[in-house]
């Protein structure tokens, strides 16, 4: 079944909906362009499928930033002073 082509990503993004303490949910779908047989034994061929979910905005700074240097004796950095 194909998709109409309304409702997708840009629809809903265009809304611009308050999504604070919201449950959001994904689904990745994807197709197979080649389904094994067993006369491709024993040089199978491989395809990939993957995604990545990378954050953005999720921090308002570097949490990292700004932290107090350490003070440990056995430091190499303190060794060279």
């Amino acid at each position: 079944m194909m998709h109409s082509g309304q409702g997708g990503l840009e629809d809903l993004t265009s809304k611009d909906r308050d999504i604070s303490n919201c449950d959001l949910v994904m689904w990745h779908t994807f197709g197979l362009t080649h389904v094994p047989r067993p006369e491709d034994w024993p040089v199978m061929p491989v395809e990939y499928c993957g995604f990545h979910l990378i954050p953005v905005g999720f921090f308002d700074k570097n949490p990292t930033i700004n932290l107090p240097p350490t003070c440990k004796g056995n430091s190499k950095s303190n060794k060279e002073k």
